[in-house]
């Protein structure tokens, strides 16, 4: 009897683990306006590359990473289970399938991808530029910069926030375009970004403490997986 309760006990374990790792994403198809008023890295109708074989170098040349797939955006989805932003790319140039579903730190720009250039300064307007070279750096280090460059935006709004604490829209947004970046340890141990959202858990807008409260237990759980690694 105790080892069928222990053979019934392991097939449980057993089922509610290929539950878990077959729970389909709930995703919420966004429309053009909310993908605008989000501010998406990858409005509908940007050019993208993806999907780089850094082992299989079909396209000739010494460099690895060279074999990749092309696409336009065509529908932004949000993840309302972890809230990552996932895309609907069409292929171009490829027979058969159609379009791929792909996760947002898994897209680059294409060359010739219009894009819009924020200003160094705050006096400066936004520009609009072309793409001319997707660089070989890892999103890894492109997600790091951005962290740090929000990490600074989110210290002035709290300088500012001293003399009007009322108004946190732009606070709010901050903490947004953090939750939308495919955090890793090395990231969050570089840019020390948990000790600033840490003190916000306790701030006077109840959004702002939610959010905050949200991604320090988000970024506990990516920093726990990736130490067990």
């Amino acid at each position: 009897p105790k080892s069928d309760d222990k053979a019934s006990l392991s097939s449980m374990n057993a089922k509610a683990m290929h539950t878990k790792q077959s729970k389909k994403p709930e995703l919420m198809e966004l429309t053009i306006n909310q993908v605008g008023e989000l501010d998406m890295r990858y409005p509908v109708g940007c050019s993208v590359w993806f999907q780089f074989d850094k082992t299989n170098n079909s396209n000739g040349g010494d460099n690895p990473g060279q074999s990749f797939h092309t696409g336009v955006i065509t529908t932004v989805f949000i993840d309302l289970s972890s809230r990552d932003i996932i895309y609907k790319v069409k292929l171009i140039g490829q027979d058969g399938k159609q379009s791929e579903m792909i996760p947002e730190h898994e897209l680059y720009y294409a060359p010739r991808c219009p894009v819009n250039i924020s200003p160094s300064s705050p006096d400066k307007l936004e520009t609009k530029g072309e793409i001319l070279m997707c660089q070989s750096i890892s999103h890894q280090q492109i997600n790091t910069r951005t962290v740090l460059q929000l990490k600074v935006s989110l210290l002035k709004e709290q300088a500012r926030l001293s003399n009007n604490p009322n108004d946190c829209e732009k606070l709010l947004d901050i903490l947004h375009q953090l939750a939308n970046i495919h955090m890793s340890l090395p990231i969050l141990a570089e840019s020390l970004i948990g000790k600033s959202i840490v003190t916000l858990k306790s701030h006077g807008n109840n959004l702002v403490a939610q959010q905050a409260r949200e991604l320090v237990k988000k970024w506990k759980g990516v920093a726990n997986v990736e130490k067990d690694q």
